[in-house]
């Protein structure tokens, strides 16, 4: 998936609300006006922190095999010590996979 295509799905998974002339509305009712005000979960930690506690509690071991498994394919024999520094994008696509919302480009 492209950085934007994960932005919008998280968002959206997260209860954000797009309306029709394309503002998005957080769940704490703030207004955004296009896709910029969204978090840049791809790339911000701090946003995945807060993605996470979109995942329901029946999900949340589902997220930390899946994160281990994305972490071992993409960095190989070090993925014990490398997990622990999974980057913001290995979380968004553990949460999409998780929340049944990844896209295979």
């Amino acid at each position: 998936m492209t950085p934007e295509a994960m932005r919008i799905a998280i968002a959206e998974a997260c209860r954000w609300k797009p309306d029709r002339r394309g503002h998005w509305k957080s769940p704490h009712g703030n207004c955004h006006d296009d896709i910029d005000g969204l978090p840049n979960f791809p790339e911000n930690l701090d946003a995945c922190a807060e993605m996470r506690k979109c995942v329901p509690k029946g999900k949340r071991q589902e997220y930390g095999i899946v994160l281990v498994d994305l972490v071992a394919r993409d960095l190989g024999d070090e993925w014990v010590w490398n997990v622990a520094d999974a980057t913001a994008a290995q979380h968004c696509e553990t949460f999409l996979r998780v929340m049944e919302r990844w896209v295979e480009e």
